[in-house]
This record gives structure tokens, C-alpha cells and sequence, in this order.
């Protein structure tokens, strides 16, 4: 078992809006959002968050919040006694909630005050380390799968490229894939493929002097015909008028 020693545990829900000031606190700390929503700053990175989500933060990292009315958090610090253990800050996913679930235990075991409730309340705070470190080590395995997604897409875009391909790829579930991939990219699987045909389409129509036709068919566009018509529905003007004028046009599935 994980050794840790319990700092704080709170839970807060805010009425109104809020923003909190910048700070930073001696121990590690996890932040769970149960409702609402916002915006958290950790050592200069910018997160969102809702519910489900958590975030991670060192000892002595600056880190502050800005969420909506309505916003449910609880808040837990702890130090961890075995040196050679440590969490990476950001934000993170709990997805089975398992790790709210064990910080709610921390909570009500603290609102009893019994004889032993300081010694379940660590061992407690064990548990949740190590839900903690177990959902980093998926986080950062879903990364490298789906950093092999993207790539292969940006680089074999001109092929006919499927989320079931994809996902079979990687080894997940077509529906699963689907939906982590537009968590992570911000949309979904089959509008991230289009979209870079259509940049990089873009980009030979203002750059280049091949034809309609050879960059239709280099950038996977099943004909010249096919490839015309989805560039007119996605930007309102044909690829033959955009040379011409040399004006492009703004991305329509952008990457947040």
C-alpha cells in the first residue's frame, strides 16, 4: 500500500461564478470537478474542466481556477511518503469515477472525527494515489495510440483511411476510438481526415501549378468531379475561382 498522509480535504460549491487567485500550496493536491465547469491554470499551462474531470498539482506549483455558478469541487492535499512515487500535474479524466468516489470516503470519514478515522483517511488517500498513477499510465498509453492516429492520417490522407482502420489499428472498440479521438482533437474522425485533404488541397491550389484534377486525385478525393463538390459545400466557392482570386479560406474543422 501507497504511504500518504492526509493535508486537507474540503468540498465547495460555488453560487456564483468565480475566479481564484494564483497559489500554491507545500503538498500535492487533487481537485475534483463534480459540477460546473471553467477553466484551470497549472504551472502556466491552460486546462478546461467539467464534470468527471481532475486535476493534478505538485507541491509549490502556482495553479488557479476560474469556473461557472454552479460549480461543485472537493479538494484534497496530501503528501506522499514514498519518495520515489510521484504524479505528473495537468488534467485528467475519471472516467469511472473512482477517484472522486475515494476522495467523497476521505470527506465523510473526516466529518466523523473518530479514534482511527486519521488512519483511514491515509489509507484512503493511498488508494487514491494509486487510482491516480494507474489512469496516468492509460492517459499517457491513449496519447501515444492516438498520436499514432493523427500521424497516420496526416501522412497516408491521400488513401481511403477509415475510423474502423483506425481503431483496429490502435486496438479499440470502432465506438470507443470514435469517442476518445474527438475528446482529444476536438472532432471527429472522419471530419479530422477531411479536413486535411482539404488543407493540403488547399494549399497546392494556392501554391502550386498542378491542375484541378492531379490535386483532386493526389489528395485522395475519389474524382476531380467528387472533389469539387465537397470543396463548394464546405467553403461556398469552387477550387478553380480560389486560384484565381488567390484568397484561402479559414479552416472549417479546427483543432482547439
Amino acid at each position: 500500500m501507497l504511504s500518504c498522509e492526509l493535508k486537507f480535504c474540503m468540498q465547495v460549491e460555488y453560487a456564483d461564478a468565480y475566479e481564484g487567485q494564483k497559489h500554491a500550496h507545500p503538498c500535492w493536491e487533487i481537485v475534483c470537478y463534480l459540477e460546473g465547469g471553467g477553466t484551470s491554470g497549472i504551472d502556466g499551462k491552460k486546462y478546461k474542466f467539467g464534470k468527471g474531470n481532475y486535476a493534478v498539482i505538485a507541491p509549490n506549483g502556482m495553479h488557479t481556477e476560474k469556473g461557472v455558478s454552479g460549480t461543485r469541487v472537493i479538494y484534497i492535499g496530501f503528501d506522499i511518503l514514498d519518495t520515489e512515487c510521484a504524479l505528473t500535474s495537468g488534467m485528467y479524466t475519471d472516467e469511472k469515477e473512482e477517484i472522486s468516489g475515494y476522495i467523497f470516503k476521505i470527506y465523510h470519514e473526516m466529518q466523523k472525527q473518530k479514534a482511527h478515522s486519521a488512519a483511514i483517511m491515509n489509507l484512503l488517500v493511498g488508494v487514491v494515489l494509486a487510482k491516480a498513477l494507474d489512469n496516468e499510465k492509460e492517459t499517457t498509453k491513449k496519447k501515444s495510440e492516438l498520436d499514432y492516429a493523427v500521424n497516420y492520417i496526416n501522412t497516408h490522407y491521400m488513401n481511403d483511411i477509415s475510423a474502423k482502420e483506425l481503431a483496429d489499428a490502435v486496438g479499440y472498440n470502432y465506438d470507443y476510438f470514435r469517442k476518445i479521438f474527438k475528446e482529444r482533437m476536438n472532432v471527429g474522425v472522419s471530419d479530422y481526415i477531411q479536413n486535411v485533404k482539404f488543407h493540403n488541397a488547399q494549399y497546392k491550389i494556392l501554391n502550386t501549378d498542378e491542375s484541378i484534377k492531379a490535386i483532386a486525385l493526389s489528395c485522395g478525393y475519389s474524382s476531380p468531379a467528387h472533389f469539387c463538390m465537397a470543396y463548394k459545400k464546405l467553403t461556398g466557392k469552387t477550387p478553380y475561382s480560389v486560384r484565381k482570386s488567390g484568397v484561402g479560406n479559414k479552416q472549417l474543422f479546427s483543432k482547439k
